[in-house]
């Protein structure tokens, strides 16, 4: 790589990480209401998945999963999914799933993106698939806000309608991770993971 690509190229990720820093300050500013938001946002999907997989299998759910679905920054945008299957877990015959969109991480990054991109566009000599690594680290520094607050959204989850009689009712788990991947435990009532009688 020549001097003034690399140069370029650290000019950017300088920037990236300046608009980073000052778009997860607002973050900060209003985490309480972007659980509030997360939450609701959560309950209301997770109300579309039940009566989905209600229809389509037999067995109870026992397992709902929050996916972070690093395929879909191709599109520009840290999409979740919500998946729920029964005691076979992965090896479930079917697998019912709904989009969920945290739209505060997806402005986040699009103004991240936007400035790399403008970047890239007053420049002929730097190919623009160099911004692909920039999009996936900055998608995973995101998703760390995710991780850092999962566990307050999913309570406050939790005390809306009737999600934590419909999780205890059917001795779940709720986790969190890659899509069929590094799932972690972020609320649990199952035998298998400790749960009472």
């Amino acid at each position: 790589m020549d001097k003034i690509k690399e140069q370029f190229l650290a000019r950017v990720w300088e920037a990236a990480e300046d608009v980073y820093r000052k778009q997860t300050a607002l973050l900060k500013q209003q985490e309480e209401a972007l659980e509030d938001d997360t939450a609701g946002r959560m309950s209301a999907r997770m109300g579309e998945l039940a009566a989905l997989y209600g229809t389509l299998q037999e067995k109870q759910p026992r397992y709902m999963v929050i996916s972070y679905m690093r395929s879909s920054l191709a599109d520009g945008y840290p999409w979740y999914r919500l998946n729920l299957y029964d005691e076979d877990y992965f090896d479930s015959d079917g697998e019912c799933g709904v989009w969920l969109e945290v739209p505060a991480l997806a402005q986040c990054l699009g103004r991240i993106m936007d400035m790399v991109g403008e970047e890239f566009r007053k420049q002929t000599r730097v190919e623009e698939y160099y911004m692909d690594p920039v999009l996936k680290a900055y998608g995973e520094k995101l998703h760390g806000w995710m991780l850092e607050h999962i566990y307050e959204i999913t309570r406050k989850h939790l005390l809306m309608d009737h999600w934590e009689r419909f999780y205890s009712k059917n001795r779940m788990n709720i986790l969190i991770g890659d899509y069929r991947n590094h799932a972690t435990r972020v609320f649990g009532w199952g035998l298998d993971e400790g749960g009472g009688d």
